[in-house]
């Protein structure tokens, strides 16, 4: 039995030596918002290290004055799609027109403000007519994958997948959808899309794994203003 309401998948992706990506079991309109609005967190001033090629500059979500070196990771559609050279399919809804979002916390009166992030809103749109089964793309400014020679021709034709295939391959990553919590004070918090069947695997949690010394600022004692030291 196929999953009721479920329309975007996380599983194997269509591009050679791209590992996983983004799929959608359902057409898509251009112009369409089809997923949840993007939750960013800056990492401020943070050695170089694989969270480069996972995240985006600063200054997506104007956070770029937050410290010397921005960079925002953004979760799930943030992170996860797969860029395939110039036949991208999706984008982010004005990305630079996103601002703080409190989520009903004023954020100099209630000392739960530090636990969530606010630069929240960046949202997936269909920059095309994307077909049922394809593969969702986009641009992140970095390398991207494909077949092919570096002669700059666009890849071959992506492949296809079925519902089917989705559900035995893949794992749903629309589930859910963000809310103000009702928690007081909580932030925004995850509620069900649809009816979920007891033993449903809500969310698949990708993980990064970084070694202490890959987070670890050192400073410099004689530095005034207290920055990195060119050492770190």
């Amino acid at each position: 039995q196929l999953r009721s309401g479920a329309r975007i998948y996380w599983a194997e992706s269509g591009i050679v030596g791209a590992g996983l990506g983004l799929w959608t079991a359902v057409p898509i309109k251009e112009g369409e918002e089809f997923a949840n609005p993007v939750n960013c967190i800056p990492t401020i001033d943070a050695p170089e290290n694989q969270l480069d090629t996972h995240s985006w500059s600063g200054n997506i979500i104007r956070a770029n004055f937050e410290g010397d070196t921005v960079r925002s990771a953004c979760e799930g559609f943030g992170a996860q799609p797969n860029n395939y050279r110039r036949n991208n399919n999706f984008q982010y809804k004005n990305p630079r027109r996103v601002m703080t979002n409190p989520a009903g916390v004023h954020r100099a009166e209630h000392p739960s403000a530090g636990s969530f992030s606010h630069y929240f809103g960046m949202t997936p749109y269909a920059t095309m007519d994307i077909e049922a089964g394809s593969e969702l793309t986009t641009y992140y400014g970095g390398p991207d994958f494909y077949a092919g020679d570096d002669d700059g021709l666009d890849p071959e034709p992506r492949p296809k997948r079925t519902k089917e295939w989705f559900d035995t391959n893949g794992f749903c990553v629309d589930h859910m959808k963000p809310g103000i919590s009702e928690i007081p004070q909580a932030g925004r918090g995850a509620f069900a899309r649809h009816n979920l069947p007891e033993g449903t695997v809500v969310h698949p949690a990708p993980i990064m794994v970084f070694s202490e010394d890959q987070l670890t600022l050192d400073y410099d004692d004689d530095d005034e203003e207290g920055l990195p030291s060119s050492s770190s």
